[in-house]
């Protein structure tokens, strides 16, 4: 490759001194015996030994490679320092920085190369911005064959016809710096390569370009060289700006984000490996806390990943603290977020807590799955993150998969025992809230079971309720309702229709429909389960409380107020008479009786029920509503 014409040769002496191999007092006066003695600069150096003929040789190879070969003058006093400090020959030198190969020859380049020459040739010079892309495709084909060197110096010019002809260009600008600073990290020259960016980023600021994916790519660059230096925290600073800035603009899916996360998983992941490669590294994060885990609330989650707003945060607070509820529970009540929201966010802040992920990624997890309709292990495959375990019941789960093979390889494909063996293994996929292989193992535990007419009814009934918490996960509110009506009926086959069991079992249905907001058919099966209940306990006992309260709740959905305070009276009176005026759920009935005599305009029988100079609960009434 030709010299450039805008490139000027550097003479032997400029690269002697700008390399360190002399003063500039002993260039001037080496220049001055050259000229009165007529003599070859080299040879006065040589013989004022200044320099060794070695050095001369040296820069004089060098020189040529400038002349006939295009080399650039900072190219050649690296290569120059690079023989003197590690006692290199010529050509080892030219080979470290790049400017030749173990398998490359000037003669008969790659066909990438030679491609990229001839396309540069053809562009000719009248387009200035043509024949400036072009250059770069040149230097991009030497950089792809690992002459780092020829690449610096074919990006060098056509830097300068961007920066000559198109300085408003800000976009190739900054890739063209952050190439050249890519190149001076590669290169082992960090101060360099942190001047570059810099100049790139600021290029990019000051033409209103700091949300472009070029700027993201510059920050990703950034964060490399963080990596190198093994200052893990900046790296991932880096990548939260470069996500913040980016998703906004781009969205989601966008490949230069997806790429962002990715890289911070990794960051992530290479920061705790690395820490942990000592006994004294774990000794002092032992020290410093370190290595607990990550911990992050479910309203830091929900919040985090656009579910909900601070003020939904806030009423749903006031509600769990109101009804002592949890606060997931809360937030399901106040419809901010669907069962399976829920669901979802309970498992991350498991990974969380188990130190699987960081809060950061947790948040990342959930924006994901939520906004994108993914399943959570849809999404840690997007990020390319697999947890180690999942959770804590990954042993578990091991073992029972085990015994899964284990009795699929000896019974026959109907036995009983393989029926149960999918139901554990299925309970375990719940409790992981991987519902959908759950709803595998426990469909195909349900068809063997049907099909044994001497299996236990309790076994199957268990096995439907388990199933239907499945489908109630997975909002499949059809298959949920079928499956506990089918629970009912078992009941009320091997247990008769005024049992305990049978009537648990219809509220279990009622529960359905409540929490799918169809209060009034719910009334009816309540209504079901409390006759069956007061038949066999009577009508003051405590064992209808659950079902009298639930029923009431969804007259007061209905706006059956009448009917609720009624059923409320009872409530109380029962509850005050089996616990106590001051028990939890008492307060708890008497709460909701208030906010229905308020309703009502009873102010009167509300403020005798819940007198205002009522205190708080008691450490004790808390436990005893936890109980």
């Amino acid at each position: 490759m030709a010299v450039s014409s805008a490139q000027a040769i550097k003479k032997l002496g400029e690269l002697l001194l700008e390399a360190g191999f002399l003063s500039e007092v002993q260039l001037e006066r080496a220049m001055e015996i050259s000229r009165k003695n007529f003599q070859s600069l080299g040879k006065v150096l040589v013989s004022t030994k200044t320099c060794t003929q070695a050095d001369v040789n040296n820069a004089l190879e060098i020189q040529k490679c400038c002349k006939l070969d295009g080399m650039s003058g900072e190219v050649a006093v690296r290569v120059l320092q690079l023989i003197r400090a590690h006692y290199l020959a010529p050509t080892e030198a030219l080979e470290k920085v790049g400017w030749l190969g173990s398998n490359y020859n000037p003669h008969q380049e790659p066909e990438s190369i030679s491609s990229a020459r001839q396309l540069l040739s053809e562009a000719g010079e009248a387009d200035g911005l043509a024949s400036a892309q072009k250059l770069e495709a040149l230097a991009d084909a030497f950089f792809e064959h690992k002459l780092g060197a020829r690449a610096e110096v074919v990006y060098q010019e056509a830097l300068k016809i961007y920066a000559e002809h198109m300085p408003d260009a800000a976009i190739e600008l900054a890739s063209l710096l952050g190439k050249l600073s890519r190149l001076a990290g590669a290169q082992n020259r960090p101060d360099d390569a942190k001047q570059l960016l810099s100049q790139a980023k600021a290029c990019l600021e000051e033409n209103g370009q700091s949300n472009s994916k070029e700027y993201a790519k510059l920050l990703h660059l950034a964060a490399d060289m963080h990596i190198s230096q093994k200052n893990f925290s900046a790296a991932e600073q880096h990548y939260l700006d470069c996500f913040a800035m980016l998703e906004p603009v781009c969205g989601l899916e966008d490949s230069h984000v997806l790429d962002t996360v990715r890289r911070y998983v990794e960051i992530v992941n290479k920061g705790k490996k690395d820490s942990s490669k000592s006994a004294a590294a774990a000794k002092w994060r032992e020290m410093s806390h370190e290595s607990l885990p990550d911990k992050v609330t479910l309203g830091e989650l929900l919040k985090g990943s656009r579910l909900v707003s601070e003020r939904d945060l806030t009423a749903s607070w006031h509600y769990s603290k109101e009804t002592k509820v949890p606060l997931g529970r809360a937030f399901v009540d106040l419809k901010l977020i669907t069962e399976k929201q829920l669901q979802m966010t309970l498992r991350t802040q498991l990974l969380v807590r188990n130190n699987e992920i960081n809060a950061q990624l947790g948040i990342w997890l959930l924006l994901y799955a939520c906004q994108l309709e993914l399943e959570l292990d849809e999404v840690l495959e997007l990020f390319q993150c697999v947890p180690r375990t999942q959770s804590p019941l990954a042993d578990e789960l091991k073992a029972a998969s085990d015994k899964m093979q284990e009795l699929e390889a000896r019974l026959p494909p109907s036995h009983p025992d393989l029926a149960f063996a999918h139901a554990k293994q299925a309970r375990f996929y719940f409790y992981r809230q991987q519902y959908v292989e759950a709803d595998h193992h426990y469909k195909r535990g349900l068809e063997i079971l049907s099909a044994n007419s001497d299996v236990a009814a309790e076994s199957l009934i268990e096995l439907l309720d388990h199933y239907a918490q499945v489908k109630l996960a997975l909002e499949d509110l059809p298959e949920t309702v079928r499956l506990t009506k089918m629970a009912v009926q078992m009941r009320s086959k091997f247990y008769g229709n005024e049992s305990v069991p049978y009537a648990k079992g219809v509220e279990k249905l009622a529960q359905v429909f409540c929490g799918a907001g169809d209060h009034h058919t719910a009334i009816s099966i309540y209504q079901r389960a409390l006759d069956v209940r007061e038949k066999l306990y009577g009508t003051e006992d405590a064992e209808l409380l659950p079902c009298l309260e639930l029923k009431a709740d969804c007259h007061v959905h209905e706006n059956g107020l009448d009917v609720a305070e009624t059923m409320l009276d009872r409530c109380l009176a029962i509850s005050q008479r089996e616990f106590g005026k001051q028990n939890a759920k008492t307060e708890r009935i008497a709460k909701k009786l208030a906010d229905v005599c308020k309703s009502l305009g009873k102010a009167d029988k509300a403020k005798s029920v819940m007198p205002s100079q009522l205190k708080k609960n008691t450490l004790q009434l808390r436990k005893d509503n936890l109980f």
